[in-house]
C-alpha cells in the first residue's frame, strides 16, 4: 500500500522542466547513448559487480549481456524503477515481437492487451504506474522526448543490442535477475547508499545535466571531482576499477579539451589516477566517453 501511495503521489507531482531531474519527473524508455559502442572498449567485467545509473535499464541490460555477475542501479527519479521492472518482466516472459510492438509500433504503443498476461506479476508500484497512465493518457508528459518512435531513435540514437539482435533478447531473458537492487538517490549521496565495491561504475552524462548551467567552469568540475568521483572511487570502486563519468556527443578537437577534462589532470585524488587520454570513441569517432581508473592499493 505504501508503494502504491508513493507512486501515485510521484505521478501526481510530476515535474516536467527539462533538462533538470527530480524525485519525480518524466522517464526514459530507452537509452540515448551508444552503450554497446563503449562497453566493448573498456576492461572486461565478466563475473564482477557493476553499479549503473538506472535510467531506461539499458545500461544494466548491456552489462548483463557482457557477463556482469551483479548489477545494482541508482536514479534520482523514483519512477525509473518501473521502466526497469516493466522491461525486465516483458523480456523474461514475452516474445521479442510483442516487446517491439509494445514500445515501437504507434498503433500498439503501450497496448495493455500485450502485457495483460503478466500484469498480475508486476509490483504494486508498477501496476499503479501503468493504471495511472492508462486512466489519464499522460503520454505527452510521462515519457521523455522520443517516446514511441523507433524511426526517431534510429535516426538520433543507437538502439541497445538486444533490440537489434533477437538472439541477444533471448539471451538477456535468461540472464535477467528476478529483481534489481534499485537505489533511489542523487549522485551526491550514492556512496553512502551502498556498501558494495564495484569493478565498473556507469554515470552516463549526469555531470553534464548536473552542471548544465556552468559545465565549463573549474568550480563545477572541482565540485564533481571532489564531491562525487573521489568519494565514490575511494569507497565503492575496486582496485583497477573504472568509472565512466561523462558521455559527449559530436566531439570536435576543441570540445574534448573542455575545462572539466583539462582540470582533472591538475586534481590530486586521494587514491585515484585519472587518464584523460582514455577518451574512448564509441562506434562513431564523434561520440566519446570519459574514463577514470583507480590505482591498486599498496
Amino acid at each position: 500500500m505504501i508503494e502504491k501511495f508513493k507512486t501515485y503521489f510521484a505521478l501526481s507531482n510530476l515535474k516536467v522542466g527539462y533538462p533538470n531531474f527530480y524525485w519525480s519527473c518524466p522517464v526514459y524508455l530507452f537509452t540515448t547513448e551508444n552503450i554497446s559502442g563503449y562497453l566493448d572498449k573498456i576492461p572486461p567485467f565478466e563475473n564482477k559487480n557493476v553499479l549503473s545509473v538506472c535510467a531506461s535499464g539499458d545500461h544494466a541490460f548491456e552489462c548483463l549481456l557482457r557477463g556482469a555477475k551483479n548489477v545494482d542501479v541508482f536514479d534520482i527519479n523514483y519512477l525509473q524503477q518501473y521502466v526497469l521492472e516493466l522491461k525486465s518482466k516483458m523480456i523474461q516472459n514475452l516474445s521479442y515481437k510483442d516487446f517491439k510492438r509494445f514500445f515501437f509500433e504507434k498503433r500498439t504503443f503501450f497496448d495493455r492487451n500485450i502485457i495483460n498476461p503478466i500484469f498480475k506479476d508486476f509490483s504494486e508500484g508498477l501496476q499503479t504506474f501503468l493504471n495511472v497512465y492508462y486512466a489519464r493518457d499522460v503520454n505527452n508528459v510521462l515519457f521523455r522526448s522520443y517516446g514511441n518512435s523507433k524511426e526517431y531513435m534510429l535516426s538520433h540514437y543507437m538502439l541497445p543490442s538486444y533490440m537489434t539482435d533477437k538472439a541477444k533478447y533471448k539471451q538477456l531473458s535468461n540472464l535477467m535477475p528476478e529483481k534489481f537492487n534499485f537505489i533511489r538517490c542523487d549522485i551526491d549521496k550514492l556512496h553512502s547508499k551502498t556498501q558494495r565495491q564495484y569493478s565498473l561504475i556507469l554515470l552516463s552524462n549526469i555531470f553534464g545535466f548536473k552542471y548544465s548551467v556552468d559545465i565549463n567552469s573549474n568550480k563545477s568540475a572541482n565540485m564533481f571531482l571532489s564531491g562525487v568521483l573521489d568519494t565514490l572511487a575511494t569507497k565503492n570502486l575496486c582496485d583497477d576499477g573504472v568509472i565512466c563519468w561523462n558521455y559527449m556527443w559530436h566531439c570536435t578537437p576543441s570540445s574534448v579539451n573542455f575545462a572539466p577534462t583539462t582540470h582533472m589532470d591538475k586534481y590530486v585524488f586521494s587514491n585515484v589516477s585519472v587518464s584523460t587520454a582514455r577518451l574512448i570513441p564509441t562506434l562513431s569517432d564523434m561520440d566519446r566517453v570519459f574514463l577514470m581508473n583507480k590505482q591498486k592499493s599498496k
